[in-house]
Order: structure tokens, then C-alpha cells, then sequence
């Protein structure tokens, strides 16, 4: 038998025990286990203008060491995520029966250290990130769990300088940033992360009303390398060196309202903005849901040196969530215009239909999903759960406005997170995505990854 016969039998027959045991599932690019209840369900927004908290003690910490010393030294804390990723894809897309795969098994992961405040405003974090090469055939490149060649590398992806104050943060150099378009993207080893500058208000207490953020983008660390480049050249512009000016904002008009709008100014290669809205209501212990609208338009901006002309195209969606005892059901619709496709270069595509392999981001595509999802915690199981989706995307066209095939989607995902005990921090996490094209075949994509954090100090 061939790899791809052997990945495509072990793995069916994983997700199918699973998948039989539970009717569960639901699928989306995120980078922690979905939210059974519908209410608290993650959206594309949902972490703009959030504060990471600091890792808890756990079972290695030292932390206990350090009380004598000055909070500086005190409150800093050490964490070390270990990271187990084996991907396997056949790509059916490239010509009718001519299929091409992509084979990759890393290890990797990443050191975070993060210092206390000195005088309660200044703190400074850095996180080094590697990924070394387990099997990975130079034929079969292009999984991004590896640099091109299936290379390993290791990078110091944050370098960071903090001033808070009051609700306000100044944050400078090299950084993770969770925003539409600009974000972690971490599906594969290693996150996205960026040099830039910014400025936030983000508030006091746990829902502040208005929250604001202004900065500046001056280069990015793709998910798969070691170096930092311009954002123009990661949007695909040789010869240039640009930055991005962004700005945004998020208002609670009540504590089950959020609106947010984010918007980007690559100078002269490309403007995106984004709006979101959510309603989100917890009816009762058992019952949940949330509602929520996203507009998003791309244009070019300056020189036009991304699409070369004055070009624009805009996206519509709308999502629906409902939770009963941990079993949630999914719906949502997205419509793009036929300007062009819209482009994502810069982190995870946040359409609410973007999936395990395809973000249904085509020009003029009509995109549809269901998915459910299911938490075992009532079943004695906690820190099991799953999800599903299928997904369908139609009327799409080529950039010369000629229809392009339909495509539709199956994924399934099953996450299994310890939460307490010596092994907590340690996930195990199953993917599966399946595309099939008229006239072109299905392609298959399967992920294992194993994740195990656990803080030092």
C-alpha cells in the first residue's frame, strides 16, 4: 500500500469511531477546541481587543520561587508549548486525474516568557517558535509545517515591549495581533506574528462599553518561516517596501450587543475593512444562542500596485448558533461580489464559511453551511467534544467573469483537552476535510496534532 492509501485507512477509521459515538461536530479554522454553547461561540472579531491572561501555576512551575523578589521578577512566567503535527493532503485541483500530495510530520513548538510590571506599567515578552522536520519527502512539500524544502527553522517571533495604563496599552515591536484578516492564523506549527506599533484603549472591568485601537503594520512573520517582510510583499507586491496604518473600534450598546469595525490601509496596494455585529443571549442553564452579521469590502488604495487597477469587491454574511445541553446546531450564508476574489495574506480568511480546506472567498460565490457540535462533559467525558460541517459554494467566476466549477465541503474535527492532573495542557486534536469539484475530484486533508502547555514559571 502507498502513503496516501495508509494515511487515508488510519485515519477514516480514527474519525470514523469517533464520529459514530457521538453525532457531534462542526468546523472552522480555529486555534482552541469550538464552544458548545452557542452564546459563547467565537466569531472572526471575538478577540480584537482582548488582553491574553497569563498562564496559570501549573504541576512544573516555579513560580512559588520567586515571591521575595520584585514583581518585575515575581509575576514572570515561562511557558513551554510543545507541538506534534502530522499533515497529509491529496490535492485533486491541480488537473483531472492528476492528483498531488502534500506530506508532512514536524515537531515544534514555542518558549513564551513574559516579565511582570515594573512601577505597574512596563512589562516586555518574547517567544522563540521552532519546527524541525520528522518526515516530510521533498516531493510532497507544501503542507507549511516547514519552511520550502521541508526545511526546519526556528525564529524569535515576539519581542515585545509593553506600557499599560488605566484600560490603555501601548504595545511596540514584535507581537501577535488577533484581528479580521491580520491574526495567528495558527493551523499549522507556528503562528503568524508581526512588527508593528499600536495603541489601544481596551477598557476596565469585563465588558467595557467602547474599546479602541490605532496602529501601524510594518512587516509579518509568515505561520512557515523565519523572516519578516514587508506587508506589501507578503500581499504579493515585488519591489516595494509598505506598511499598513489600521484602525478600529468595538461598542457594547448592552452586555449582549458587540459591534466592531477594523479597517487597514496597506498604502498603495490594498484597503479592507471589516464590520461585525452579534447578539448573543444565554436563555437558560441548557438553552444558548448567538446571532451574527459580517461586511467586509477590498479595494485597491494609492498606486494600486496589488491589482493594478482601481478594483473593488465586497463580501456579506450572516450566521446563526442555537445550543441545547452542550449540542449546538450552526447555519450560515455568505455572498461575495464579482469584482475579484478576496484576499486573506496577511492571517485566517474570516468569512464565516471558511473551513479546513476552502475559504468559499471566490468572486461572485453564493456559499451555504450547517454544522453541529457536540461537548461530552454530561457523558463523564470532560474535554472531549466534536464537530462537523458541510459546507457548498456556487456561481463563482474567474477574474474574466467565467463561471468556475461548485465545490463542497465535509469536515470533521474531534478535540480532546486534559484539565487537570500532571497532563494538563496536553490536547489531542483530529481533523479531516474532504472537497469534492465536478470535473476535477475530491480532495482529502487530514491532520493530527498534538499539543501539550504547561507553564515552568
Amino acid at each position: 500500500m502507498n502513503e496516501k492509501v495508509i494515511t487515508r485507512s488510519v485515519l477514516l477509521v480514527v474519525l470514523a469511531l469517533f464520529s459514530s459515538a457521538s453525532f457531534a461536530q462542526e468546523s472552522a479554522l480555529h486555534s482552541t477546541p469550538i464552544e458548545a454553547d452557542a452564546h459563547k461561540l467565537s466569531l472572526p472579531s471575538s478577540r480584537a481587543f482582548e488582553v491574553e491572561p497569563d498562564a496559570e501555576p501549573g504541576a512544573f512551575s516555579m513560580r512559588e520561587s520567586l515571591r521575595e523578589l520584585p514583581a518585575f521578577f515575581r509575576d514572570t512566567t515561562l511557558n513551554i508549548n510543545l507541538r506534534n503535527f502530522y499533515f497529509a493532503r491529496s490535492d485533486a485541483s491541480d488537473a483531472p486525474g492528476n492528483d498531488s500530495e502534500k506530506i508532512s510530520w514536524a515537531q515544534g513548538g514555542s518558549a513564551k516568557l513574559k516579565s511582570g510590571k515594573l512601577f505597574d506599567i512596563f512589562s516586555v515578552g518574547g517567544e522563540l517558535f521552532f519546527s524541525e522536520n520528522l518526515y516530510g519527502p521533498k516531493d510532497k512539500d507544501g503542507a507549511l509545517l516547514l519552511e520550502p524544502g521541508q526545511e526546519g527553522y526556528t525564529v524569535i517571533g515576539v519581542a515585545n515591549p509593553r506600557f499599560e495604563y488605566a484600560g490603555h496599552l501601548v504595545s511596540l515591536y514584535r507581537q501577535r495581533h488577533e484581528l479580521p484578516y491580520v491574526n495567528s492564523q495558527e493551523n499549522r506549527m507556528t503562528p503568524n506574528t508581526f512588527e508593528s506599533y499600536s495603541y489601544g484603549y481596551l477598557g476596565e472591568g469585563g465588558a467595557p462599553p467602547f474599546q479602541f485601537g490605532v496602529g501601524y503594520l510594518d512587516r509579518i512573520k509568515k505561520r512557515n518561516s523565519d523572516e519578516f517582510v514587508h506587508m506589501s510583499e507578503a500581499a504579493g507586491v515585488s519591489g516595494a517596501e509598505r506598511g499598513m496604518p489600521w484602525i478600529g473600534a468595538r461598542i457594547r450598546p448592552t452586555e449582549d450587543i458587540k459591534i466592531t469595525a477594523v479597517n487597514y490601509a496597506g498604502i498603495d496596494f490594498l484597503n479592507i475593512f471589516y464590520g461585525e455585529a452579534e447578539y448573543s443571549l444565554k436563555l437558560s442553564d441548557e438553552w444558548g444562542l448567538k446571532s451574527s452579521v459580517q461586511a467586509s469590502e477590498q479595494r485597491s488604495i494609492g498606486d494600486n500596485l496589488l491589482l493594478g487597477d482601481d478594483i473593488s469587491v465586497a463580501m456579506w454574511g450572516a450566521q446563526q448558533a442555537v445550543s441545547f445541553r452542550k449540542f449546538q446546531v450552526r447555519t450560515a450564508v455568505t455572498v461575495n461580489d464579482r469584482g475579484t476574489s478576496l484576499r486573506s495574506p496577511f492571517g485566517s480568511y474570516p468569512g464565516y464559511n471558511s473551513s479546513i480546506v476552502e475559504d468559499y472567498n471566490r468572486a461572485g460565490e453564493l456559499a451555504w453551511k450547517i454544522g453541529i457540535a457536540y461537548d461530552f462533559a454530561a457523558f463523564g467525558v470532560d474535554g472531549l467534544s466534536a464537530y462537523a460541517d458541510y459546507i457548498q459554494g456556487n456561481h463563482a467566476v474567474d477574474d474574466f467573469k467565467q463561471g468556475l466549477n461548485d465545490k463542497d465541503e465535509t469536515d470533521v474535527n474531534i478535540d480532546y483537552r486534559i484539565k487537570e492532573g500532571w497532563l494538563s495542557g496536553f490536547w489531542l486534536r483530529l481533523r479531516g476535510g474532504f472537497v469534492h469539484e465536478a470535473t476535477v475530484g475530491t480532495t482529502e486533508d487530514y491532520r493530527v496534532i498534538l499539543n501539550y502547555d504547561f507553564p515552568v514559571i
